[in-house]
């Protein structure tokens, strides 16, 4: 268990790093962006929140093909649950996720990905909210660490980057090689907030 949450973590600010590295545009105001950390710095930083637990749900329209790129809806709701602050160590809490937005996106891509992705807290330390907007959705086949990476632009966690990741491949019914395609993915996830 402990060699697989470092394995998540390090994939984790791997991610981040490499989305600075390649440029990618944060939706934040002017001050923000300007006070942000260099992406080695963001990369090396210990987690903010590790949440263990939890569970997310995301419905896509049309359904996703394996190769053909379509303009995809999306939305969805989950739990993150378990979730710790190393700031306040002793105080566990959880938080309602809900997400939606859009992209272009097949089975095994995604591209021009946004949308907005709110966590609602139940319990820990400042704003009961945090709203973010969605920099990056995973590909649902490409293994086993599907991810959502947005970055928090309001509330609890402002100016941070928050990962809500899949545990094991998250497919729901229906099939990326046929029409209708794959409609629904759901799945066991966990949830980490980096400091930038």
């Amino acid at each position: 268990m402990f060699s697989f949450q470092l394995h998540r973590r390090r994939a984790a600010q791997a991610l981040v790093a490499l989305l600075f590295a390649c440029g990618a545009t944060l939706a934040a105001p002017p001050v923000q962006a300007a006070s942000a950390a260099t992406p080695t710095a963001a990369a090396a930083a210990a987690p903010l929140v590790e949440c263990a637990s939890g569970n997310l749900t995301l419905n896509f329209s049309p359904g996703l093909l394996l190769t053909t790129v379509q303009h995809e809806t999306y939305s969805g709701n989950g739990r993150l649950t378990a979730c710790v602050d190393s700031r306040y160590p002793l105080n566990v809490f959880s938080g309602t996720v809900s997400v939606s937005g859009q992209a272009e996106q097949s089975c095994l891509t995604s591209q021009n990905d946004s949308g907005t992705f709110t966590v609602i807290w139940n319990g820990g330390n400042g704003p009961t909210t945090s709203t973010a907007e969605i920099m990056q959705l995973g590909p649902v086949e490409s293994g086993d660490a599907v991810a959502i990476t947005s970055f928090v632009t309001s509330g609890r966690y402002a100016g941070q980057i928050v990962v809500i990741e899949w545990l094991g491949l998250p497919i729901g019914p229906g099939s990326c090689a046929e029409p209708p395609g794959v409609q629904t993915v759901s799945g066991i996830a966990n949830g980490t907030v980096l400091p930038v």
